[in-house]
C-alpha cells in the first residue's frame, strides 16, 4: 500500500481527483497513453479496497466482496460506490478522502 500512495502522490498533479466511477478518466488527461495513465486508476482502487476492508468490514475480504454480491445480484439502483457508502454508513468526508464522492 505504501507504494500504491507514492505513486498516486507522484502522479495525482499530473491525472487529478475524481471519484472512482470515472475509472479510466486518467487516461483522458494526457495526449498520449502511458503506462502511469494506465495504473493510476488501478493504484487509487487499490488503496480504497484495503481501506474498506480495514475500516469498514472488520478486516474481512469476504465481507467486502459479499457487499459487492448483494449490489451485484440486486437491482442496481445506484453505482457501486454509491451503493458502499450507504451500505458501510460511510461519512461524506470519508467518501470523499477514499474518492467515493465529491
Amino acid at each position: 500500500m505504501n507504494v500504491e500512495s507514492c505513486l498516486i502522490n507522484k502522479y495525482k498533479e499530473k491525472y487529478g481527483e475524481y471519484t472512482l466511477n470515472m475509472f479510466g478518466e486518467s487516461a483522458s488527461h494526457s495526449e498520449e497513453l502511458e503506462y502511469s495513465s494506465a495504473f493510476y486508476d488501478y493504484w487509487r482502487s487499490t488503496v480504497v479496497v484495503d481501506l474498506l476492508i480495514k475500516n469498514y468490514c472488520n478486516n474481512s475480504v469476504e465481507k467486502l466482496i459479499g457487499y459487492y454480491k448483494e449490489w451485484a445480484n440486486g437491482s442496481k439502483i445506484s453505482n457501486l460506490q454509491t451503493y458502499l457508502v450507504d451500505k458501510l454508513h460511510i461519512s461524506n468526508e470519508d467518501a470523499k478522502n477514499l474518492w467515493l464522492s465529491y
